[in-house]
């Protein structure tokens, strides 16, 4: 007995399965397999297709069909694509990494062991796992990595990363983004040796840039970073970005993180950064070169930067986030010179240092958005690295029609 399918062009009849081949009945449509041996039957096989040929070692009778084409349902509009699986969803929210069980000092050598919790929007930090986090990156949606500053403990930490994500949110109109709020143990009481913590919150902020690298070299290839710190969260910055390009940090190098062609671009608030410490020949000569470009946003009237030259060494320079980097310091920068552009902000923050005061301020989230976002790029202004991206006072009309 015969089963039968009705297709567009006709009927067509199936043999049942049968332990023994039958012999062909009128109206099925088999190709009949030449005899072994027979040369007239096997010069007539060469017109079959390669799916309807006999495969060695079948038995006599056998023939393979080829795959029939796969039917469109009447329902599907002409040129629908049904993907294999759905994409992956973007997490509303952020993650939380801590590096407080990172080993911070020398004698611990160097192991990257990320505590990371997940803030879901509107609802409670839950915990969750450095695997997830990897998981939970969309490939090609920019990345900002946000790294505070020194003298700041969990619990501020936590409510300034709420508000952080929010000011960013609300500066990207509408675009994606995601972002991972790096936490390193940074907090000490306020005591009269101020000068002799500030010098070793320095040092272990730089040792943080190696954690901050193996950070970056987990995430997507093709997903644009955006690198934003403050204070001594700058420092982390250039350390890591000096590491990825191959530099060494306290005697150190990285050997297996490298920037590898990735989009990254760096955003400085208050940086507790000696002005030349970019230039060939110092600190970290190399934090520029795999960069696109650096924002350095400065404030002459900054209380606490004021005395950032008394800490010891005596001999200490100013701080790149007071009064910027000087034209002898992008001289000899060369080429990577050009890809910093300063923002004043003196006016909007006025004599404070403290983070909040940045966040609070929805012009200053204007002003980092194309450094957050890469939006500049989607609206035909690709950033180079001789370019900058748009600014405020460039990007009113961008931001008018999005």
């Amino acid at each position: 007995m015969l089963a039968s399918i009705t297709t567009a062009s006709g009927q067509l009849r199936l043999p049942e399965p049968a332990t023994a081949p039958a012999a062909p009945r009128a109206g099925d449509e088999f190709t009949e397999l030449p005899a072994p041996g027979d040369t007239a039957s096997a010069d007539a096989d060469l017109s079959l297709t390669p799916a309807q040929r006999p495969v060695g070692g079948e038995p006599p009778g056998i023939v393979r069909l080829a795959s029939p084409a796969p039917i469109a349902l009447a329902d599907e509009p002409a040129g629908m694509v049904r993907m294999s699986s759905p994409p992956a969803m973007l997490h509303d929210g952020f993650f939380f990494l801590s590096t407080h069980r990172s080993p911070q000092t020398a004698r611990d050598g160097l192991r990257f062991c990320p505590v990371v919790t997940r803030y879901d929007n509107c609802g409670p930090f839950c915990g969750s796992s450095f695997d997830e986090l990897r998981s939970q990156i969309v490939p090609g949606i920019p990345v900002c990595i946000y790294v505070h500053g020194s003298f700041v403990d969990m619990a501020s930490a936590c409510k300034e990363s709420v508000e952080t994500w929010r000011w960013l949110k609300n500066a990207g109109c509408g675009q994606q983004m995601q972002m991972i709020y790096v936490y390193w143990p940074s907090y000490k009481p306020l005591r009269l040796t101020v000068q002799c913590d500030v010098n070793q919150l320095g040092r272990q902020a730089a040792r943080n840039g190696f954690y901050l690298a193996d950070l970056i070299n987990c995430l997507p290839v093709d997903c644009p970073i955006c690198l934003m710190g403050h204070s001594h969260g700058t420092r982390v910055i250039a350390s890591g970005l000096h590491l990825l390009s191959g530099g060494s940090v306290q005697g150190m190098q990285h050997l297996s993180a490298r920037s590898n062609g990735r989009r990254i671009r760096a955003v400085f608030v208050a940086s507790a950064l000696d002005h030349d410490w970019l230039n060939p020949g110092h600190k970290y000569d190399r934090a520029l070169c795999g960069v696109e470009c650096l924002l350095n946003m400065k404030n002459s009237r900054d209380k606490a930067l004021k005395v950032y030259p008394l800490r010891l060494p005596l001999i200490a320079r100013r701080a790149a986030g007071q009064y910027g980097f000087s034209n002898k310091d992008r001289y000899r920068m060369g080429y990577n010179g050009c890809k910093i552009y300063e923002y004043d902000a003196t006016d909007i923050v006025g004599r404070e240092h403290l983070w909040p005061y940045y966040f609070s301020s929805p012009q200053l989230g204007m002003v980092v958005r194309n450094y957050v976002y890469f939006s500049d790029a989607s609206a035909g202004h690709t950033a180079t690295t001789s370019t900058q991206p748009l600014m405020i006072s460039e990007q009113s009309d961008l931001v008018t029609h999005q």
